[in-house]
């Protein structure tokens, strides 16, 4: 979706991102193997009757249900949406309901990031937007190129 549909009329994006993409493929992966592995002890559980009419359908839910999983996956990744504007910080996510939170940049008093060590070598972290009004922090959880984006929002807030 388009950041245009997150923003005011006339509002300048300075980016909009997704969580990093090795994070969504990351999560695909591990429905993947987990569907394969339940998929292989349930038919080699029963090894005589593999063709069977039960065994083929019992597989067959199995692989919906992991179909399903990888869509709500996917969805989830796409719907979260981490937009920077020349004015504010938005934070969007949800499929059913919709979480957002709206940060100023002049209410913006603390920028940091924070990359794993995995993070750093697929280079994604977490940028940590705090004010003094919020208790917690908005958080751009697992975006690409955390380093850069944080010292941007840090340059357009000046802090």
């Amino acid at each position: 979706m388009s950041a245009d549909y997150y923003v005011r009329r006339g509002e300048r994006v300075v980016f909009h991102v997704h969580p990093s993409a090795f994070i969504l493929a990351y999560q695909l992966a591990e429905v993947v193997i987990a569907v394969a592995a339940l998929a292989s002890i349930f038919i080699l559980s029963d090894i005589e009757s593999v063709l069977s009419v039960s065994t083929v359908l019992v597989a067959s839910i199995i692989a919906a249900v992991g179909l399903f999983i990888a869509f709500v996956t996917f969805l989830s990744w796409y719907k979260t949406n981490y937009i920077l504007t020349k004015s504010r910080v938005r934070y969007f996510s949800g499929i059913l309901g919709v979480q957002n939170k709206d940060m100023t940049l002049d209410d913006i008093q603390n920028v940091q990031y924070k990359q794993t060590f995995m993070g750093t070598i697929f280079n994604y972290g977490d940028i940590f937007i705090r004010s003094a009004a919020e208790d917690t922090p908005i958080v751009f959880k697992g975006i690409a190129q955390p380093r850069i984006r944080a010292e941007l929002l840090r340059k357009l807030a000046k802090v």
